[in-house]
């Protein structure tokens, strides 16, 4: 059960990036290098990031844990964030680390001082993907039936 709630949550956020961040919106499918392109299980030297969106500033670097987020997570993140850096040298990367659990997400997103790194939880941070609704206009990801802050629509 647990890889497919990850995957579940995956699926989301590359569906509804902006449940992340409001200021990112859905991106093709993309490769190393590009811009505003969403890059999913790429391989960085030794390692596969889960999911990152590439705009022409800044990137958004996602580890998705089935269970707990903690220290390890964040050492990670870090590995990644070293690499992803070499492709993107003049980039802002921001990261998130999302999962089942935290035991103190202030304490991990302190210790990953100076970069600047959120913890999400399913179900808190992160809704359950049965209520996330897409605008019937932009796309954007909505609460229930809430209306869109990007273009007023309704979600779908």
């Amino acid at each position: 059960m647990g890889k497919t709630l990850e995957k579940e949550y995956e699926q989301l956020i590359v569906n509804y990036p902006n449940i992340l961040n409001p200021q990112l919106r859905r991106m093709r499918l993309g490769n190393l290098g590009e811009t505003n392109v969403f890059l999913r299980q790429t391989v960085l030297g030794a390692c596969r990031i889960d999911v990152a969106f590439v705009t022409a500033e800044t990137i958004h670097l996602v580890e998705l844990k089935r269970d707990l987020v903690d220290e390890n997570t964040l050492d990670q993140w870090r590995s990644y964030y070293s690499e992803i850096n070499t492709h993107y040298p003049r980039h802002l990367v921001i990261g998130y680390l999302v999962g089942a659990r935290c035991h103190n997400p202030e304490i991990v997103t302190l210790a990953a001082r100076p970069a600047q790194v959120r913890v999400m939880r399913y179900g808190v941070e992160i809704p359950h993907w049965s209520h996330i609704r897409g605008c019937d206009r932009c796309g954007f990801g909505l609460v229930y039936d809430s209306i869109c802050p990007d273009c007023t629509g309704a979600a779908e």
